[in-house]
């Protein structure tokens, strides 16, 4: 089966939490034996890209990937790729917050649309979403199937979106079984990429409530805002 996913962030390097998990997910789907392209965008310092397209076409993994060093040409090349490829589906993934990808994937009409969510602020409603649109919600209630990454983004789609999911764990931690670790001497709770978005709220009221224990942060990509003082040290 010919199998097409597209994203607005970055496909390689794959440095956020959603970036890896569908580069995992292609990885895993090509193992079994799908023939599968990604197109996304790419930093035009980390790739030279043909002039006249601006894609480099590259493959990872058994992942054939088209990356857009110019992303004012992501959607054409998306849109092209559909065309050319022609896939049995199209996956889309939700970290696209003006759903121009998504809108592209309908639009165009060649294959079953599966609307891939991993981030809730990206979704066009609900009280957590940072753009909400009625125009968008419609697009998400027109793709073929929508499929979430954890029970609460399934409840959320539901409630807000009158949309039902299908619920995914991806293979981000490899297979099992997994041993479990002794806890190192000396070591700390530790919370990465603190931020509000991240549940520093929380981190910060366990770290009160269990005063003997040493709790660290490791700074990531989100804003670290007045939020992350909290109400003593936390080293980072």
């Amino acid at each position: 089966m010919r199998i097409l996913l597209s994203q607005r962030t970055n496909y390689l390097p794959a440095r956020g939490g959603a970036n890896r998990t569908n580069k995992l997910l292609v990885e895993e789907l090509a193992r079994r034996g799908h023939d599968c392209l990604v197109v996304a965008p790419a930093l035009p310092e980390e790739y030279a890209a043909d002039p006249a397209t601006g894609v480099v076409p590259t493959r990872v993994e058994g992942v054939a990937a088209h990356l857009v060093t110019d992303r004012r040409r992501l959607i054409r090349q998306f849109a092209q790729d559909i065309d050319a490829f022609d896939p049995a589906v199209v996956i889309v993934s939700s970290e696209d917050f003006g759903q121009a990808l998504l809108r592209t994937a309908i639009k165009v009409d060649r294959a079953p649309v599966v609307y891939f969510v991993q981030t809730v602020q990206a979704l066009p409603f609900g009280p957590a979403a940072f753009f909400p649109s009625a125009s968008a919600t419609d697009l998400v209630r027109r793709a073929h199937a929508v499929v979430s990454v954890s029970r609460y983004l399934s409840s959320y789609l539901e409630r807000w979106g009158g949309r039902t999911a299908t619920l995914l764990h991806p293979p981000i931690f490899g297979g099992g079984p997994f041993a479990l670790p002794e806890p190192l001497p000396g070591g700390y709770v530790t919370m990465v990429n603190p931020c509000e978005l991240k549940g520093i709220r929380i981190f910060l009221a366990l770290a009160d409530l269990m005063p003997d224990t040493r709790f660290a942060a490791v700074p990531g990509g989100g804003p670290v805002t007045a939020t992350c003082a909290g109400s003593r040290p936390v080293p980072t």
